[in-house]
């Protein structure tokens, strides 16, 4: 009978190491379908930044091709006046701020020169 008692527990050993092994295995499947729904997900966001990416790369094309059109000779002709209309605002600018100075400087002195003979007539 013990035996009989011995095999009994080692059957019942068996099952629970079978159910142990079919707990970690259902375990490991549903490690394995999170996995799966997350590499799905990123592949979405994957598919959708290659999606964009292709439009940026359509629009740069677009650019390159304009630019190849205007011709790099002409947007450095351009880029050239731009640049002399630049210098002669700016000379221009400064011509008139020395015009003010020297107008600002005439009207001081004169001012000045007034009340000078005003506080002469007034001590006579």
């Amino acid at each position: 009978m013990t035996q009989t008692v011995e095999r009994f527990l080692e059957a019942e050993q068996s099952a629970q190491q079978l159910l142990n092994t079919l707990e970690v295995l259902k375990e490991e499947a549903g490690s394995y379908q999170t996995s799966k729904k997350e590499l799905d997900a990123a592949r979405l966001h994957l598919v959708s930044l290659i999606e964009a990416m292709q439009v940026v790369a359509k629009d740069t094309k677009e650019v390159v091709q304009i630019l190849l059109k205007i011709g790099s000779p002409e947007i450095l002709r351009l880029i050239d006046s731009v640049s002399k209309q630049l210098q002669t605002e700016s000379d221009i600018s400064r011509a008139m701020i020395r015009q003010l100075r020297t107008f600002v400087f005439i009207g001081l002195s004169a001012s000045l020169l007034s009340l000078v003979g005003i506080i002469i007539l007034l001590m006579r």
